[in-house]
């Protein structure tokens, strides 16, 4: 027999309307809005001071540096479908979704002022600058007789000396902050850089 107490009822209830009320309320954001929405504005110096083990979203502006070479390379093997990435360079490769291929994976030093940090950019947000996948660059160097990751071809240059609004969640025990959006406008640029001045003013 099933037993539920109307307060449990009452409970979900209040916590179903608070979900949906939240929607609600995102739904209704300009982009902007969605930017900034529920995240720490914050300089490129103060998320590269944060020790806290728990990761935290964040906005910040920066000008994008220079490549951080890791083990990996450029990109990394990845399901099309799902988030599965694997380290098999000869495939077949698959996982319940499909098969694998290239995705971008760019550790970039992001610079501001006299602050600087780790950002990862991630597969759509590279590829929107630059223009074209992952996969299909790693075909063209293949072609060409290169198959290293670490060897980094030129067209990656149009992610460099940009300057962008971040979206990141930073992650202190992996030294880095992931970046979750970006975004050129700007606008929100100024608004951003805005804040930051304003809060550094009042908490110096």
């Amino acid at each position: 027999m099933l037993h539920c107490s109307f307060s449990t009822f009452s409970l979900s209830c209040d916590t179903l309307s608070h979900s949906n009320s939240q929607m609600s309320q995102y739904s209704n954001l300009s982009d902007d809005e969605r930017f900034m929405y529920k995240a720490e504005v914050k300089s490129i110096t103060e998320i590269s001071a944060i020790t806290s083990s728990e990761e935290i979203t964040c906005v910040t502006v920066g000008t994008t540096g220079m490549f951080v070479v890791g083990k990996h390379g450029w990109y990394y093997e990845g399901c099309t479908k799902c988030t599965k990435k694997t380290d098999v360079k000869d495939g077949p490769f698959t996982c319940k979704c499909g098969t694998y291929n290239q995705k971008y994976k760019l550790d970039i030093k992001v610079i501001h002022q006299h602050g600087s940090g780790r950002f990862v950019f991630w597969d759509r947000q590279c590829a929107d600058i630059i223009g074209v996948s992952a996969s299909d660059l790693r075909d063209q160097m293949v072609a060409e007789g290169e198959d290293d990751p670490k060897a980094f071809p030129l067209i990656l240059d149009e992610l460099l000396a940009r300057t962008m609004a971040l979206r990141v969640k930073v992650q202190p025990s992996y030294n880095q902050s992931s970046v979750i959006r970006l975004s050129e406008d700007p606008n929100l640029i100024k608004t951003i850089l805005d804040q930051i001045v304003i809060f550094q003013v009042l908490y110096k």
